[in-house]
């Protein structure tokens, strides 16, 4: 999403576990995405999108557990240091192969 406006973003994504799985993606329509079958350990997400500052944050995500990250996206002018993201585990409920 868009910081200013909280529009949905079209983003390419890339996303690499610890054991050196790597896959690219973009984003739908709805500015989400999803990827499965990755290593427990740490998870990396990037996001990079025209006219907004590229972000890769590192997740630690549990054997038998759900990460889901969350990117706001901040115009070029914003410093690369100030940026904000999540990360959050899911509940033992959900889908455990799914990093979204």
């Amino acid at each position: 999403m868009d910081a200013i406006t909280n529009a949905p973003i079209a983003a390419k994504i890339s996303v690499r576990d610890s054991g050196g799985r790597t896959v690219s993606l973009k984003t739908d329509s709805h500015g989400r995405f999803a990827a499965v079958g990755f290593s427990p350990g740490n998870v990396t997400v990037s996001f990079a999108a025209d006219g907004f500052v590229s972000q890769g944050r590192t997740c630690r995500v549990p054997p038998g557990e759900t990460g889901r990250f969350d990117f706001r996206g901040y115009h070029d002018y914003v410093a690369a240091s100030r940026l904000k993201y999540s990360c959050s585990i899911e509940p033992p409920t959900v889908d455990r192969s799914l990093i979204q």
